[in-house]
Formats: C-alpha cells, sequence, structure tokens
C-alpha cells in the first residue's frame, strides 16, 4: 500500500490517497492532508475485499459525460 500526495496543476493545495503496491488501484476516499490518510490507515479500513471493491465500484463509476 502507497499513499500518493498529488495536486492539480493551478489549485494550491494537495489531495492524498492510498494505492494498492506500485501500480494498483485506489483503495481509499481522497483526504486533505496526510494526518487524516494517515489515521484513516491506522484505523485498519482498507483490510476487507468488500471495502476494496466497494471503492473500486465508485472510482470506475460511468456517467453520460464519459466517454466511451
Amino acid at each position: 500500500m502507497r499513499l500518493i500526495k498529488y495536486r492539480d496543476a493551478g489549485l494550491a493545495t494537495y489531495t492524498y490517497f492510498w494505492v494498492r503496491g506500485e501500480s494498483g488501484g485506489v483503495i481509499s476516499p481522497f483526504f486533505d492532508s496526510e494526518k487524516e490518510a494517515q489515521d484513516w490507515a491506522r484505523e485498519d479500513r482498507i483490510g476487507t475485499l468488500e471495502e476494496q471493491q466497494e471503492f473500486e465500484k465508485k472510482r470506475n463509476y460511468k456517467w453520460e459525460g464519459d466517454c466511451i
């Protein structure tokens, strides 16, 4: 599991999130601070397969504006 610190061009703040391994998918919600991300991981919320699948479903959600 690896913590990502990400910032869009033009924005002043970073977003933090956890991914599975070196090239895995997102397995956590997005956080406004590294402390929030670390606290979330310490609470052992990423351990269950059901939670990981739920996050993957949300991340892969298609809406009408998505290109196919």
